[in-house]
């Protein structure tokens, strides 16, 4: 909306519009005027208590102390590394997976030969079950 289109709209209330528009902006002044003071108060305050220096003074430890840590993580890293342990942990972890699936297939392979010859077991010792029941009753009546 252009000034002129403001104005054609406005002309019949165009005096109390600026002058409520004057308002608005004296207010936003006066806002601006009492935020800077109140924060001019604050920043005094602040550097009077020591506070920025404590707080720039933390901030600098806490920064060293992670550079440091950071540097003695990469150097236990570097000597992992060349020391071969994490070469030698993945080789183990690896070797100890293959050994893992080689016992499962193989109590696998011991589980379906049970399953198979269950049948053929149970016949077997049906029969000697039977078999020492009648000698069991042979001897019996042998006496």
């Amino acid at each position: 909306m252009t000034i002129q289109e403001f104005e054609t709209r406005q002309a019949p209330n165009s005096d109390l519009a600026a002058r409520e528009l004057a308002d608005k902006i004296k207010q936003a002044a006066k806002n601006i005027r009492e935020s800077s003071l109140r924060m001019r108060d604050t920043v005094k305050v602040l550097h009077e208590s020591g506070a920025i220096q404590e707080l720039a003074s933390a901030v600098h430890t806490a920064a060293i102390a992670s550079k440091d840590t950071v540097h003695e993580v990469s150097m236990a890293a570097s000597e992992l590394r060349e020391s071969g342990i994490i070469r030698e942990t993945a080789s183990a972890i690896e070797g100890t997976t293959m050994a893992a699936r080689n016992t499962a297939e193989t109590l696998k392979e011991a589980s379906n030969e049970v399953k198979q010859s269950m049948p053929n077991t149970l016949s077997t010792l049906e029969q000697a079950s039977a078999k020492i029941k009648e000698l069991s009753s042979g001897s019996k009546q042998s006496r």
